[in-house]
C-alpha cells in the first residue's frame, strides 16, 4: 500500500514539476510582452503582443527540446532555456549597454562572447549536481510576479482612459473674422536649415534665402524644433499649436493628434475649407478635402509598431539587420509615381481655392529620403535611394526641392497674391540617425549633434497686402502663434521650447 502511495505521491510530484517548468517558459517568455502591451494599454489591443510572444514560445520549444535532449533533465533544461531566453529576448539591449562601456566591441565580437557565456553555463548547469528545480520556481514567482504588477498597475489606465481619438480645445478663435485671405502650409521632411547644412554637409543656402526675402518672405535661419528629431514628435505639435506628443510614446499615440488638430479647426470657424495634399497618406484627413486618391502609407498601425517595439529589444533585431543588409534599399515604381502625383499637386494647390476661402495644408517627404531626384528634377539613374553616406545624394534632392519651392510659390503669388505662404520643414538632415557608424562615442557631443539636426526650413510670405511678420528664431509652433496673432488678433503666447530631448550615441557597425 505505501510503495502505491509513494508511487502516486512522485508522479504527481513530477507532474507539478513538469507543469511549473512549462509555466516558468511561458512566463518568461510573457514578460517582455505584458510590459509592452500593459505600459501602452490604453492606445493598443493585444494583437500586437500575441506575435511576438509566440515567436518567443517557439524559440523557447526548439531551445528547450534540444537542451533535454542533452540534460536528461528537465530542471536543468528549463533552468539553461530560462537564461537563454533573457538573454535572447533582451539581445540588443544588453549589446547596447556593454558597447557603452566597450565601443570597440562589434556585433560579430559580442555575438561571439555571448556564445561563449552560454557554452559555459550549458556545461556548468549539465554537470551540476544540485536540485536546480528551486530556481526554477524563484524564476517563475519573479516573472509571474513582474507580469501581475504590470497589469495591476494598467488597471487605471483601462478605467479613467478611453480609445478616444485626441482632440485639443481650441484655446483662442480669430477676433479678426473679416480676414479671408487663403493660406498655404507645405512642410518639406528633412529640409535642414540654414546651420543644419552648413554643418553636416558644408552647403551654403544662402541664395535660396536670399531669393525668397526678394520675393517678400520673411525667414529663419535658426528655427530650431527642439521636441525631438521625429516627424510623430513635431508635426502634431505644429498643427495643435502646443506641445503635445512624447518621444517616449508609441508613433500612433502622438499621430493621433492629427485628428483635425487646432490649427484646422480654428480656420474651419472662419468659415475656410481644409485642402490637403497627403504625400503617402501620413496626415489623417478627417474632415478635409484631398486633392487626389493618394497611395501608400508611411504610417504604422498599431498592430505592427507593438511587434516592432517588442522585437527590437531581441536577437530578431539583430537577425533583421543583418538580413536587410544583404538587400538594396531599391524602391519600386509606384513610389516614384506617388510623389510625382504630390508634386504637381503642390505646384498647382492655388487651383483649388475657388470656391471659398481656403487652408490648404501640404506634407511631402522632400528632400527626405528616398533619394530619388537629380538637382533638375530628373530620376537619379543609379537607384541608391537610401544610402544616406553619400551626401551629394541628399544635396542634389535638395537643389531640386529648393526649386520646387520657388515654382510652387511663384504660382501662389501670380494667381493668389493676397494669400499667406508657410513653408516649413519638422527637422533637419539627420545625418547621426541614419550614419551613426562614422561616429565614435567620445567623439559624439549628443547636445551639439541633437540641436544641429533640429535646426529647421522656416520662411513665411503674408502676402502681397500683409504687414510683414518677424520670424527669426522662432520654432515652427511660435511661428504659427505669430501669424495667428498678426493676422486675426489673437494673443497666443510664445512658448517656452523643450530643451530636455537629446539623441544619444549609439553602437552599430552599418548605416541604417
Amino acid at each position: 500500500m505505501n510503495s502505491k502511495i509513494n508511487a502516486v505521491f512522485k508522479a504527481l510530484t513530477k507532474t507539478r514539476k513538469r507543469i511549473v517548468l512549462v509555466l516558468m517558459m511561458l512566463l518568461v517568455d510573457a514578460y517582455p510582452c505584458a510590459f509592452i502591451y500593459f505600459n501602452n494599454i490604453d492606445e493598443v489591443n493585444i494583437a500586437g503582443a500575441i506575435g511576438p510572444f509566440l515567436l518567443f514560445v517557439a524559440v523557447s520549444a526548439v531551445v528547450g527540446m534540444i537542451t533535454f535532449r542533452i540534460m536528461k533533465e528537465g530542471s536543468k533544461a528549463g533552468l539553461f532555456t530560462a537564461v537563454f531566453m533573457m538573454i535572447f529576448m533582451n539581445y540588443m539591449v544588453i549589446q547596447k549597454l556593454v558597447n557603452k562601456i566597450l565601443p570597440f566591441l562589434s556585433y560579430l565580437l559580442f555575438l561571439i562572447l555571448v556564445i561563449v557565456l552560454l557554452v559555459l553555463l550549458f556545461k556548468k548547469i549539465n554537470k551540476s549536481e544540485a536540485d536546480l528545480y528551486t530556481w526554477c520556481q524563484i524564476i517563475t514567482f519573479v516573472c509571474g510576479g513582474l507580469v501581475l504588477f504590470n497589469g495591476l498597475a494598467a488597471i487605471p489606465k483601462v478605467i479613467n482612459e478611453h480609445k478616444t481619438v485626441k482632440r485639443l480645445d481650441v484655446s483662442q478663435y480669430a477676433v479678426n473674422k473679416d480676414v479671408k485671405n487663403n493660406v498655404y502650409y507645405f512642410i518639406f521632411d528633412e529640409y535642414g536649415g540654414y546651420e543644419n547644412l552648413k554643418y553636416y554637409y558644408g552647403y551654403d543656402n544662402s541664395k535660396f534665402y536670399e531669393d525668397l526675402v526678394s520675393e517678400g518672405f520673411s525667414v529663419s535661419k535658426n528655427t530650431y524644433n527642439r521636441e525631438g528629431i521625429m516627424t510623430r514628435d513635431i508635426v502634431p505639435n505644429i498643427l495643435n499649436l502646443d506641445y503635445v506628443t512624447d518621444v517616449n510614446k508609441l508613433e500612433k499615440q502622438c499621430l493621433d493628434y492629427l485628428n483635425q488638430p487646432v490649427l484646422y479647426r480654428f480656420f474651419e470657424d472662419m468659415g475656410y475649407q481644409i485642402n490637403m495634399i497627403n504625400h503617402d497618406n501620413y496626415l489623417l484627413a478627417n474632415g478635409c478635402n484631398e486633392l487626389n486618391e493618394y497611395k501608400g502609407s508611411s504610417r504604422k498601425n498599431e498592430t505592427r509598431e507593438m511587434l516592432e517595439k517588442i522585437l527590437e529589444n531581441s536577437a530578431f533585431d539583430f537577425i533583421d539587420l543583418k538580413i536587410r543588409r544583404q538587400f538594396k534599399h531599391d524602391i519600386d515604381d509606384d513610389k516614384i509615381e506617388n510623389i510625382q502625383v504630390v508634386i504637381e499637386d503642390l505646384k498647382n494647390a492655388y487651383k483649388y481655392t475657388e470656391d471659398k476661402p481656403t487652408f490648404t495644408i501640404g506634407y511631402i517627404q522632400l528632400p527626405h529620403n528616398p533619394f530619388i531626384f537629380k538637382s533638375d528634377g530628373t530620376i537619379s539613374p543609379d537607384k541608391l535611394y537610401n544610402q544616406w553616406n553619400k551626401k551629394e545624394k541628399y544635396i542634389e534632392q535638395l537643389k531640386y526641392t529648393n526649386s520646387l519651392i520657388k515654382e510652387i510659390v511663384d504660382n501662389i503669388k501670380k494667381n493668389d497674391p493676397k494669400a499667406t505662404i508657410v513653408i516649413q520643414s519638422d527637422h533637419g538632415a539627420r545625418y547621426p540617425y541614419f550614419c551613426m557608424v562614422e561616429y565614435k562615442s567620445d567623439q559624439y557631443n549628443e547636445v551639439v549633434e541633437t540641436e544641429k539636426m533640429q535646426n529647421a526650413l522656416n520662411v513665411v510670405y503674408n502676402g502681397e497686402d500683409g504687414k510683414v511678420i518677424d520670424i527669426s528664431g522662432l520654432s515652427a509652433i511660435n511661428t504659427w502663434r505669430t501669424i495667428l496673432n498678426t493676422n486675426y488678433g489673437t494673443n497666443y503666447k510664445m512658448l517656452d521650447e523643450p530643451h530636455d530631448f537629446v539623441f544619444k550615441w549609439y553602437f552599430t557597425d552599418s548605416y541604417r
